[in-house]
């Protein structure tokens, strides 16, 4: 996520994460959504149901150490 979008006070962005329908990367968010992410993954919801999930970075850097160990890394 690239940007910040609110809505009557809520952080969308976090709640879309929350939610499991989008990767944080902390290369743009700082972090800021990693326990958001840790949420999800711990359900199993959204994204993270997929057990063969690939993230959008290990899908164009295929041979990248991270992705070799981890296909949903997301820096």
């Amino acid at each position: 996520l690239t940007c910040t979008v609110f809505f009557d006070n809520t952080n969308i962005n976090q709640r879309i994460v929350e939610y499991g329908w989008a990767y944080d990367s902390k290369k743009y968010s700082h972090g800021r959504y990693m326990a958001s992410v840790s949420t999800a993954k711990a359900k199993g919801i959204g994204l993270w149901s997929d057990p063969n999930l690939e993230s959008p970075y290990c899908y164009r850097h295929k041979t990248a150490k991270a992705c070799r160990n981890n296909k949903s890394f997301m820096p």
